[in-house]
Formats: C-alpha cells, structure tokens, sequence
C-alpha cells in the first residue's frame, strides 16, 4: 500500500516486539536505496511507507505520516488519531540508502500495551459499520429515489389513465345523447307513421263516402233529368195545344200609357205556362249547377284513386 508523499517508497514491516532496526542493502555499493522501507510494528502489522529524500533520521518520519500509511493497508478508512508509533532504535538513527527496515511499536492513548489490538479491532470494526451504515444509507437514498422515479411514473400514468377515462366518458356521452336522440326522432316518426296510418284509413273512408254521395247525386240527377224531360214534353204538349182565348176575343186594345210600369194581364192559362217557363229556367239552372258540381266531384274521385307520388 502507498501513501501520499514522497516521490521514492519505502517499505515499511511490522512484526515482533523486540526494538530493533534491521539494516542491509543491496551489497553492491554505488546502486543507491532500495525502493522500499520495511517497517516493523508490533503487533505483528506491516504496512508500507513511502520514502522521501528529506529523511535523515528516523525522527523526521511525523506520526501523520506513519498513520496515514498504516491506514492505508485496511480496506476502510480508520480514526487512528489516538494510536502513536514509537521507534524501536533511537530518533536520532540515521535513515541511511542501505535502510530497509524499520522496527516500531504501536500504542493507543489511555489505553494499555495488552489491550492496543482489542483497541485497533474496535476502530475497525466501527469503520466497517460506518461503511455499511454509509452504504445502507446510500442504498437507502438510491431506493428513495427509485421510489420516487416510480412514484411519479405511478403518478403520470394515473394522470394519463384519468385524462383517456375522461375522454372516453366524453364519448360515450356523445354516444348516448345520439342514441337518445335517436330514439326520440324514432318514436316521433313512428307517431306519424300512425298519424298517417289513421289519416289514410279517414281517406279511404272519405273516399269511400264520396263515392256513395256522388252515386246518390247521380241518381238524383237522373231522376231530374227524367222530370225535365217529363216537364219539357208536357211544356211541348201544352204550347202545342190552341189557345181558345186567342180564337174568340178580338185582338186586345192597344195599352194605355201609365206614369207607372204597366202589368200585362195574362189569362189563368197563360200564367201557368208562364210559370211552367220559370220553373223549367230554374230547373235548367239548377241542372247546370249540378253539373258542375259533379264535374268537380269526379275530378276529386279521380284525384283521391291516383297513386302517390
């Protein structure tokens, strides 16, 4: 493990309680330091510590320096401000390039030398839980978030399934006012259907009315046609008859001028024939009136018997 620092690593080992410094070097003189310093702390932990030109003596190493690498070596980050490492050798042991081992013993303040381990494992195990409480409190977070994200989702096909509820209510809406509509216009046509069902069957009836009137006209006109004639022969017969006045009586003076219309005075015969005339100038009128009305009455017949259409 590497710390921060120094361009050059050293390599530092824990191991032992015995105080000590291990020197060697690489036996060939004039190849420089090794690239690493080999540390040991007791009890029993190694970790590595990078090298930096600026070292001499052993009490140039700071504790922030020796903390932040022995943190490094653990997984998690450890609270290692009351631990201190204590040098083995002297401080005024010269850190020299044939160094490779450095020997020191790890203590925890108010805390003694057979408990340091138990102290060590407890600001482990307390960097575990912060790590797993961190990560169950972003997991926590994620699951919040994703139980927004599906919350408003939720939220906005809630939203879309209500608005396409809405339109379709809308439609059918539509869809029963037009079948209500419908409806209403049906049963107004079947009303007339059977108004005109029943004004038909009062036609027929009409129809059927006129025909029988106009049948009774027509007998009647007959037998008036047959009294005309009758009436006409006796007319005939009458004015075919002479006059015995006429062959009497001498011619009748010629009138006086009244200031007043005068009245010829007709014999009791000529008055009957006179108003025979009347009659029969009253009956020809009525006979023509007649005929038209009956003129009339046929072309309405034959009006009603025609197909619609």
């Amino acid at each position: 493990f590497s710390a921060h620092g120094s361009p050059l690593p050293v390599q530092c080992k824990a191991a032992g309680v015995r105080a000590g410094m291990a020197t060697g070097g690489t036996g060939v003189p004039g190849l420089g330091a090794p690239p690493t310093l080999q540390c040991l702390v007791t009890p029993k932990l190694t970790f590595n510590l990078s090298r930096r030109r600026d070292w001499k003596t052993v009490e140039d190493i700071s504790q922030e320096e020796l903390r932040e690498a022995f943190r490094s070596r653990f997984p998690v980050p450890l609270r290692l401000e009351d631990f201190t490492f204590r040098p083995a050798l002297p401080e005024s042991t010269e850190i020299s390039p044939e160094t490779q081992q450095l020997v020191y013993k790890i203590t925890a303040k108010d805390t003694g030398d057979d408990r340091v381990m138990l102290r060590l494992l407890q600001e482990l195990e307390k960097a575990y839980s912060e790590k797993h409480k961190k990560s169950l409190e972003e997991a926590k977070a994620e699951m919040i978030a994703s139980s927004v994200s599906f919350q408003v989702v939720v939220d906005e096909l809630r939203q879309k399934h209500s608005e396409a509820s809405e339109g379709v209510e809308k439609e059918l809406g539509k869809i029963k006012s037009q079948l209500q509509q419908s409806q209403k216009r049906l049963f107004l046509l079947e009303q007339e259907k059977q108004q005109m069902g029943k004004g038909l069957k009062g036609l027929d009836q009409d129809n059927k009315k006129l025909r029988e009137h106009v049948s009774h006209l027509l007998a009647e006109n007959a037998a008036l046609q047959h009294r005309t004639e009758s009436l006409e022969s006796a007319t005939r017969s009458l004015e075919a008859q002479p006059r015995p006045a006429e062959a009497a009586a001498p011619p009748p003076p010629p009138p006086e001028p009244r200031p007043s219309p005068s009245w010829v005075v007709l014999s009791e015969e000529e008055e009957r024939i006179a108003e025979l005339e009347r009659k029969n100038q009253v009956m020809a009128e009525q006979l023509d009136a007649l005929g038209t009305w009956l003129k009339s009455g046929a072309k309405i017949f034959r009006a009603s018997d025609r197909p619609p259409g």
